[in-house]
């Protein structure tokens, strides 16, 4: 191999790290938590606050959610979610954690008058939403699963009938009740706590071409109820350049040697 042949070699891996490098950058983005969720209130007790005003987080910081991060690479779906909230070691004040709710149909909160963006739906809760969650990842046994409205459980279901007084936020929903598999999927808690986060990885090759994604991830009580929607991200663009590339330098080579 000469110099010139050498140099080149190096130019072409530089560019194709470079590329892949900035393809793994463009496959994720993010979701701040600017959602309240509907209707804080608690079981038989005093309403800690109006859906008018809202409320991001009820009870304590512990239930905090920051946001997600989501990466798609090929076919595998990975959903960050950055959050104080951990029941590894046990429930957190009779709450666990809640499914990865998925909609690929797009996020669509309720916007009636006095419950817009400037409330941040704060009058949204699953009886009123017009988001369609049609998949979700369950959190305890695993597994991407299509699902219905009837396979939803609300959080005055998992949380609220087993816990009477606590607060709480109504009508969120948050796990899930059946559904017919629809790919692999793995949860991950070894980072959580308090500053730390939670990992879902997902298969999502049975979902077919994707454009945006409407996700949602609470505790069972929703203390803090997290929504929102991503445009996919087209992470392979950087590696078809780099392909592009090799592609072009080999072209030039066999010029030179015709």
């Amino acid at each position: 191999m000469n110099t010139k042949t050498r140099k080149r070699l190096t130019a072409l891996v530089f560019l194709m790290s470079a590329a892949s490098a900035s393809a793994a950058h463009a496959g994720t983005v993010s979701i701040a938590d600017a959602y309240w969720g509907g209707t804080p209130d608690t079981n038989g007790g005093t309403q800690v606050a109006s859906a008018a005003t809202g409320a991001d987080v009820i009870g304590a910081s512990v239930f905090d959610i920051q946001g997600m991060d989501v990466t798609l690479t090929g076919n595998i779906l990975t959903v960050k979610v950055n959050t104080n909230y951990s029941n590894k070691s046990g429930p957190v004040s009779g709450t666990v954690y809640g499914d990865l709710l998925i909609s690929t149909t797009g996020w669509h909160p309720y916007t009636a008058a006095g419950c817009g963006a400037a409330q941040f739906y704060a009058c949204d809760t699953f009886a009123n939403t017009g988001t369609n969650w049609n998949y979700a990842v369950d959190t305890s046994t695993g597994g991407l699963y299509a699902i219905a409205r009837g396979n939803i459980i609300t959080t005055d279901q998992a949380f609220g009938v087993t816990q009477p007084g606590w607060t709480y936020r109504t009508g969120q929903a948050t796990l899930i009740n059946g559904g017919t598999y629809a790919g692999a999927a793995s949860f991950d808690d070894s980072h959580a706590g308090v500053g730390g986060y939670l990992v879902y990885t997902v298969d999502v090759s049975s979902l077919g071409p994707l454009a945006t994604l409407a996700l949602q991830w609470n505790m069972i009580c929703g203390n803090d109820t997290m929504q929102g929607e991503v445009s996919v991200p087209e992470p392979t663009t950087g590696l078809l350049m780099a392909s592009g590339l090799l592609c072009m330098l080999g072209f030039r080579r066999r010029l030179r040697l015709s």
